[in-house]
Parts: structure tokens; sequence; C-alpha cells
């Protein structure tokens, strides 16, 4: 239900449901055939010509996205449940107990920072992420994307390359 919580709490609903209607392919008119009301109404929400969707209309809503889909054979489910796959094979993520300056991380891992120098000394991180580079540029699932970051975006990015 990730998709009813980020309507519901978008500035702007209707354009999040039309986000959200698009990526699953489906026309206005599918939809609202599937909900038994019009294409303007559909049209009037994502337009943002009628107020804010009340969880009622937000459940039906992604209810119907989902069962077109299944009849449609399930693609963007299947997509969107891909991210609760083991994500190991791709990248593994590290978290530290206690912040650290980049200043120390850099030295504990006898590296060398190539870009933002000036920033080793203040910029604390909480943890890293080590990927394999070339193996989640070709086949990671896009629905893996978020998890690179673990609890907290501040985080170095340690890209492995193996020939």
């Amino acid at each position: 239900m990730e998709i009813a919580g980020e309507i519901s709490l978008s500035e702007d609903p209707g354009v999040t449901m039309k986000k959200w209607r698009e990526i699953f392919g489906i026309t206005q008119v599918e939809l609202a055939k599937h909900l038994g009301i019009t294409v303007s109404t559909i049209s009037d929400y994502e337009g943002s010509r009628r107020k804010s969707p009340g969880t009622a209309v937000v459940k039906r809503f992604v209810n119907a996205l989902f069962d077109i889909d299944n009849k449609k054979g399930s693609p963007i489910t299947q997509k969107l449940t891909e991210k609760e796959k083991p994500t190991d094979q791709y990248f593994e993520v590290h978290e530290f107990a206690r912040g650290i300056t980049l200043k120390d991380f850099v030295e504990i891992i006898k590296g060398k920072a190539l870009t933002n120098g000036d920033m080793l000394e203040n910029k604390k991180i909480y943890g890293y992420t080590l990927i394999d580079s070339i193996k989640t540029i070709l086949e990671m699932p896009f629905a893996f994307f978020q998890s690179l970051y673990g609890n907290i975006n501040e985080r170095v990015f340690i890209l492995k390359w193996i020939n």
C-alpha cells in the first residue's frame, strides 16, 4: 500500500494518481470502466479540479490498478515486487553504529578522495554500500535502486569493478 500512502500524503494527489495510472499503462477510459465512474471524474481528479480524494477513493483506485494489471498478466505488479527479493547479488549495505567523518572513512579504507576534498573534515557518514558496478548497471531491477541507500542516504557508495 505504498502507492496509497504516496497519494494520500502528496501535495497534489491528483497528479500522483495520474503518475501511477500511467506507470501501470492504464488509460482513463479503462480505469473509469473498471471503477464504474465517468472518465471526466478521473480527469477532474488528475487535473486537480476535484478536492483531494478520501481514503476510500484512494483504496478503490489502487485496487483497480492492481486488478487491471492482473488481467494483463501482472507485468507492473511483478516489477514492483522485485524489490522484495534479495539484493545481495548486486550490492551490500553496511550501517555504522555511529557517524564518522569522511576523512576517517577514507583513512580506514586507505582510499583517496577524488572530489569534494573540502567536505572530508566536516561531513559525517553513517554507512556505506558496496556495489557490484557492472552487474548493477546491466542486470539490477529498477525497484532495487532505493534500497542502495539503506536506512539513511548519508553514506558512501563504493563501486567494485569485477572483470
